[in-house]
């Protein structure tokens, strides 16, 4: 259906001007010149329309796709920093290579809740147990 209501969009827009087209050349007089100057002038002003509009809508759906895309990697990216939370609190301790790509991960995390403009929620407060964590057993 919607394929058609593109198809359908696509020839109002040629059908538009050529009716233009059509009057005014009616009205102008039998000059080829001119009348070939206003159907050029009308296939152009069509083309930019129909243009600008596609470009419009790829734009919006670009946008759309992005703030998915965030969306998902930002609840991949906590559900990983709570299961590696979990696993290391329950263990007792974190080694420094733990620690390293725990806080690494956090920092991602935290600018891509910046570039949302996505609240982290309790995630500080991960961040603070991990920290809190031995080196060692």
């Amino acid at each position: 259906m919607e394929k058609l209501s593109d198809a359908l969009t696509k020839i109002l827009w040629l059908a538009v001007p050529a009716g233009v087209g059509l009057a005014v050349t009616h009205y102008a007089g039998p000059r080829e010149d001119i009348q070939i100057i206003v159907w050029l002038l009308l296939a152009m002003f069509a083309a930019f329309v129909q243009w600008t509009l596609g470009a419009k809508t790829k734009r919006r759906e670009r946008e759309r796709l992005d703030a998915l895309r965030d969306k998902a990697l930002l609840l991949l990216m906590r559900q990983k920093l709570v299961s590696e939370h979990d696993r290391l609190v329950t263990r007792g301790w974190a080694d420094y290579t733990s620690r390293a790509a725990w806080e690494s991960s956090y920092e991602a995390y935290e600018m891509l809740c910046t570039a949302t403009e996505t609240p982290n929620g309790v995630m500080d407060d991960y961040a603070q147990d991990i920290a809190d964590l031995p080196t060692t057993t």
